[in-house]
C-alpha cells in the first residue's frame, strides 16, 4: 500500500511538471513565480496540518488501547490476588480459567488480521462466561460478605475493560478523512511538478 501511494505521488508530480511544460510552451505571458511560491506554500501548509492531525488521532488511539491493556491486566492480576482467599478447590478451578482468560487476550492482542482479532474475542466471550458462572458458584455460599463483593467486582471490571478494548481497536481513522488526505496529497504533487 505505501509503495502505491509513493508511486501516485510520483506520477502527480510528473503530471505537474507536464502540465507546466505544456503551459509554457503555449503561452507566452510572464513568469508568475511569486504567485506561485504562495500557492505552493499555502498547499504545503494545509497539507503539513492534515497529516499533522492525523497523526494525531492515530497516536491518541495507541495510547488509548495501551492505557486499556494495563488497566485489564491489573484487574485480571488483582481477581487472580483475590482468588487466593478462597478455598483449595475453589481456587484452583478459578485460577485455572483465569490462565486460559489470559492466553486468549494475549491471543487478541497480538491478532494480525480482523479474523484472527474476531475469533479471538469470541474465545475470550465464550471464557467470560464459564468465568462469570463460576464466580457465581464459588461465591453463593458467602454472596452477602465482603470477598464476594471484591470478586465479583474485579471480575465484571476485567469484563468491560475486554470489551473496552475491542471497540477501541475498532475505532479507526474514518475512511473518508483518509481518502480526502490523499486527494489533497496528490493534488499538491501536482502543484509541486507545476
Amino acid at each position: 500500500c505505501a509503495t502505491l501511494i509513493f508511486s501516485a505521488l510520483i506520477a502527480a508530480r510528473e503530471l505537474g511538471h507536464w502540465l507546466r511544460n505544456r503551459h509554457k510552451a503555449s503561452s507566452s505571458a510572464g513568469d508568475g513565480t511569486a504567485e506561485d511560491g504562495f500557492a505552493m506554500t499555502s498547499m504545503l501548509g494545509l497539507l503539513a496540518l492534515l497529516i499533522a492531525f492525523s497523526f494525531s488521532i492515530g497516536l491518541q488511539r495507541y495510547e488509548t488501547r495501551r492505557e486499556l491493556v494495563i488497566s485489564e491486566a491489573n484487574a485480571i492480576g488483582t481477581t487472580w490476588l483475590r482468588t487466593n482467599l478462597l478455598d483449595e478447590a475453589d481456587r484452583t478451578r478459578l485460577q485455572s480459567l483465569l490462565r486460559e482468560y489470559v492466553d486468549t487476550r494475549v491471543e487478541f492482542g497480538n491478532a494480525r488480521t480482523v479474523e484472527e482479532e474476531l475469533a479471538a474475542f469470541r474465545r475470550t466471550e465464550a471464557l467470560q462466561e464459564r468465568l462469570w458462572d463460576a464466580i457465581s458458584d464459588v461465591v453463593t455460599p458467602f454472596r452477602t460478605t465482603p470477598l464476594a463483593a471484591m470478586l465479583v467486582t474485579t471480575t465484571n471490571e476485567s469484563i468491560d475493560l475486554a470489551a473496552t478494548r475491542k471497540a477501541t481497536r475498532e475505532a479507526r481513522i474514518p475512511a473518508r478523512i483518509l481518502e480526502i488526505l490523499m486527494l489533497y496529497a496528490l493534488i499538491a504533487g501536482v502543484m509541486i511538478g507545476y
